[in-house]
C-alpha cells in the first residue's frame, strides 16, 4: 500500500523504479509529473493513465505484472492498463522509493 503525502505539482516521485548509468530511469512505477495520474513505463514512454486518481492522498494497493512482452498495472484491485514492455537489462538496479542522484 502506498500514499502520497507530497503535492500533484510536484515532479515525478518513484514508488519503485529501475537505474543503470548511462539510462537513468529505465523502469518507473510512480507519480507522473504534475500530476495525480499513475505513469508506468520500461522502455518506450507511455501516457500516463489518470482513470485512478492514485496519488490523492488516500493509500492505495499498487499491483504491477511483468510478462513478457507487457506488463498489466491494477489498483485496489482493479485491472488499469496493460502496456508494451521491453524488460529491463541485467546491469540495471531496482530502486524503491527513489531514484540515485
Amino acid at each position: 500500500r502506498v500514499k502520497f503525502a507530497g503535492s500533484p505539482s510536484q515532479g515525478m516521485a518513484t514508488i519503485v523504479g529501475g537505474y543503470s548509468f548511462p539510462f537513468s530511469n529505465r523502469f518507473f512505477l510512480g507519480k507522473a509529473p504534475d500530476t495525480i495520474c499513475l505513469d508506468v513505463r520500461d522502455g518506450p514512454y507511455e501516457v500516463p493513465d489518470c482513470a485512478v486518481p492514485v496519488f490523492d492522498g488516500e493509500y492505495h494497493t499498487i499491483i504491477y505484472v511483468a510478462g513478457y512482452s507487457t506488463g498489466t498495472t491494477y489498483v485496489d484491485g482493479n485491472f488499469l492498463f496493460t502496456v508494451a514492455i521491453s524488460k529491463s537489462d541485467a546491469e540495471e538496479q531496482i530502486v524503491i522509493g527513489d531514484r540515485p542522484p
